[in-house]
């Protein structure tokens, strides 16, 4: 019987791959916020404003990170092509070879792939099934689908970097001043914060994040948990399907 075991399990390798990389990530983020932290120190400007600054070297990320990384967007594409395979042999009642979650930018070319002689990567597939699976293509303006499509070329994640950025400033006004000038910098679980006097009454606040991330400088973390949510409320949507009776698409068994 179809069912979405196998896509379930790819969604759990995934998953497992994540652990791993954020168990790689909080000490490399620590030493690097340490590193920072060494080199940060605040400069008076000629005009007498005061500004801070440290080193903005990007470090390679290990790479044992890599490879987890690419491990891990295999298993999420894994897991929505196991979910094409078992909608094809579900709607056509037998096993389909050659079927593959699609990432198309034209619409032209998804439906081309229903089509055994373009790609037919949904040969099997009823075309009430094709049309839900379409809602999440990047012709429809889905962004995660083009990131994971993206992101499976292997140059995307040989050379990850150990990325220093800029995340939040404020700026407040500070009643009953004591006049005092603020110089301080202080640790985070992934950076520093910086707070200094720039003002009469006027104090600055300025959070600096260190992450792991793609030469996009999205970070790895996030965009691949981002990518895994989605894809669960895919096969989410699916999942009814395969309970005899209760296809919420309309597609009977064994009739594509």
């Amino acid at each position: 019987m179809p069912s979405l075991e196998g896509a379930d399990a790819w969604l759990d390798r995934s998953q497992e791959h994540l652990i791993e990389i954020e168990r790689l990530r909080k000490p490399l983020i620590e030493a690097e916020r340490d590193a920072m932290l060494a080199t940060a120190s605040f400069t008076t400007q000629a005009e007498g404003a005061e500004t801070f600054g440290y080193s903005r070297l990007k470090t390679p990320a290990p790479n044992r990170i890599s490879v987890l990384t690419g491990e891990a967007i295999q298993a999420l594409r894994r897991a929505l092509d196991y979910l094409v395979y078992e909608i094809a042999f579900r709607d056509s009642g037998s096993e389909q070879d050659g079927t593959q979650f699609p990432i198309e930018h034209s619409p032209n070319v998804f439906w081309s792939r229903l089509n055994p002689g373009r790609g037919g990567y949904l040969v099997g597939v009823d075309r009430k099934h094709a049309t839900a699976l379409k809602r999440y293509q990047p012709c429809d303006q889905v962004e995660w689908s083009a990131d994971l499509r993206d992101l499976s070329n292997p140059d995307k994640h040989r050379r990850l970097s150990v990325l220093r950025h800029l995340d939040k400033t404020t700026a407040a006004r500070m009643e009953n001043d004591d006049g005092a000038t603020y110089r301080n910098f202080a640790a985070t679980d992934d950076g520093f914060e910086v707070w200094w006097t720039v003002g009469d009454d006027v104090h600055m606040q300025l959070q600096v994040t260190i992450d792991i991330a793609f030469e996009s400088g999205l970070g790895v973390i996030e965009a691949l948990q981002e990518i895994k949510a989605q894809i669960a409320y895919v096969l989410d949507e699916f999942r009814p399907c395969f309970a005899l009776g209760t296809c919420p698409h309309g597609v009977s068994w064994g009739t594509a």
